[in-house]
Protein backbone atom coordinates (compact mmCIF):
# COMPACT_ATOMS: atom_id res chain seq x y z
CA UNK A 1 0.00 0.00 0.00
CA UNK A 2 2.61 2.20 0.69
CA UNK A 3 4.31 2.07 -3.17
CA UNK A 4 0.68 3.12 -4.04
CA UNK A 5 0.31 5.88 -1.89
CA UNK A 6 3.70 6.94 -3.93
CA UNK A 7 2.96 6.19 -7.31
CA UNK A 8 -0.93 8.06 -6.59
CA UNK A 9 1.42 10.90 -5.31
CA UNK A 10 3.79 11.19 -7.87
CA UNK A 11 0.63 10.93 -10.48
CA UNK A 12 -0.68 14.01 -8.61
CA UNK A 13 2.83 15.75 -8.65
CA UNK A 14 2.35 14.99 -12.63
CA UNK A 15 -0.76 16.63 -12.98
CA UNK A 16 -0.26 19.78 -10.84
CA UNK A 17 2.73 20.59 -12.65
CA UNK A 18 1.20 20.03 -16.17
CA UNK A 19 -1.46 21.66 -15.26
CA UNK A 20 0.52 24.54 -14.26
CA UNK A 21 2.52 24.86 -17.36
CA UNK A 22 -0.48 25.06 -19.28
CA UNK A 23 -1.65 27.03 -17.34
CA UNK A 24 1.69 29.25 -17.82
CA UNK A 25 1.22 29.05 -21.46
CA UNK A 26 -2.30 30.17 -22.10
CA UNK A 27 -2.38 32.97 -19.40
CA UNK A 28 1.55 33.57 -18.31
CA UNK A 29 2.81 32.58 -15.30
CA UNK A 30 0.94 33.69 -12.15
CA UNK A 31 0.00 32.71 -8.49
CA UNK A 32 -2.64 30.03 -9.13
CA UNK A 33 -0.27 27.92 -11.11
CA UNK A 34 2.57 28.08 -8.93
CA UNK A 35 0.40 27.14 -6.18
CA UNK A 36 -0.58 23.95 -8.13
CA UNK A 37 2.77 23.45 -8.87
CA UNK A 38 4.15 23.67 -5.61
CA UNK A 39 1.59 22.09 -3.64
CA UNK A 40 2.36 18.74 -6.14
CA UNK A 41 6.10 18.91 -5.42
CA UNK A 42 4.91 19.03 -1.69
CA UNK A 43 2.87 16.31 -1.83
CA UNK A 44 5.63 13.88 -3.26
CA UNK A 45 8.22 15.27 -1.32
CA UNK A 46 5.95 14.48 1.92
CA UNK A 47 6.12 11.02 1.13
CA UNK A 48 9.92 10.88 2.00
CA UNK A 49 8.98 12.96 5.02
CA UNK A 50 6.18 10.90 6.94
CA UNK A 51 5.77 13.53 9.64
CA UNK A 52 4.18 15.84 6.97
CA UNK A 53 2.13 13.09 5.64
CA UNK A 54 -1.24 14.14 7.21
CA UNK A 55 -0.65 17.93 6.10
CA UNK A 56 0.16 16.88 2.53
CA UNK A 57 -2.85 15.36 2.29
CA UNK A 58 -4.84 18.14 3.16
CA UNK A 59 -3.32 20.08 0.96
CA UNK A 60 -4.16 17.41 -1.47
CA UNK A 61 -7.88 17.25 -0.90
CA UNK A 62 -8.01 21.46 -0.95
CA UNK A 63 -6.24 21.23 -4.49
CA UNK A 64 -8.57 18.24 -5.40
CA UNK A 65 -11.40 20.98 -4.32
CA UNK A 66 -10.57 24.09 -5.78
CA UNK A 67 -9.90 22.00 -9.02
CA UNK A 68 -13.25 20.70 -9.70
CA UNK A 69 -14.60 23.87 -8.52
CA UNK A 70 -12.52 25.48 -11.19
CA UNK A 71 -13.49 22.53 -13.75
CA UNK A 72 -17.20 23.78 -13.28
CA UNK A 73 -16.68 27.05 -13.31
CA UNK A 74 -14.88 27.00 -16.48
CA UNK A 75 -17.18 24.69 -17.95
CA UNK A 76 -20.37 26.80 -17.10
CA UNK A 77 -18.36 30.03 -18.05
CA UNK A 78 -17.66 28.25 -21.74
CA UNK A 79 -21.70 28.25 -22.44
CA UNK A 80 -21.35 32.22 -22.51
CA UNK A 81 -22.84 33.67 -25.45
CA UNK A 82 -25.26 31.09 -26.30
CA UNK A 83 -22.63 28.38 -27.92
CA UNK A 84 -20.48 25.70 -26.34
CA UNK A 85 -17.31 26.11 -27.66
CA UNK A 86 -13.70 25.38 -25.87
CA UNK A 87 -10.43 25.76 -27.70
CA UNK A 88 -7.25 23.55 -27.67
CA UNK A 89 -5.58 25.30 -24.97
CA UNK A 90 -8.44 25.11 -22.52
CA UNK A 91 -9.59 21.92 -22.99
CA UNK A 92 -5.53 20.54 -22.02
CA UNK A 93 -6.31 23.02 -18.76
CA UNK A 94 -9.67 21.16 -17.96
CA UNK A 95 -8.09 17.68 -18.54
CA UNK A 96 -5.56 18.51 -16.35
CA UNK A 97 -7.69 19.89 -13.93
CA UNK A 98 -10.15 16.68 -13.65
CA UNK A 99 -6.82 14.55 -13.14
CA UNK A 100 -5.58 17.06 -10.38
CA UNK A 101 -9.10 16.64 -9.08
CA UNK A 102 -8.92 12.87 -9.39
CA UNK A 103 -5.66 12.21 -8.28
CA UNK A 104 -5.79 14.56 -4.97
CA UNK A 105 -9.01 13.02 -4.03
CA UNK A 106 -7.65 9.53 -4.51
CA UNK A 107 -4.23 10.99 -2.70
CA UNK A 108 -6.47 12.52 0.29
CA UNK A 109 -8.62 9.29 0.74
CA UNK A 110 -5.75 7.23 1.31
CA UNK A 111 -4.44 5.34 4.52
CA UNK A 112 -1.13 3.76 4.79
CA UNK A 113 -1.38 0.66 6.29
CA UNK A 114 1.28 1.27 9.08
CA UNK A 115 -1.28 3.78 10.17
CA UNK A 116 -3.89 1.76 9.88
CA UNK A 117 -2.02 -1.02 12.33
CA UNK A 118 -1.59 1.43 14.65
CA UNK A 119 -4.73 2.71 14.58
CA UNK A 120 -6.49 -1.13 14.95
CA UNK A 121 -3.72 -0.96 18.25
CA UNK A 122 -4.90 1.57 19.89
CA UNK A 123 -8.98 0.30 19.57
Amino acid sequence: MKYLNSFVAILFMFACCGTALVSATIWGPGLWGTMFAVSGLFVFVSRAYLALDLFARGIAGLIALISILSLLLGLIASTIGGSFRIDQPTLLLFIGLFFMFSFGLIFALMRDSKNKSKASLKA
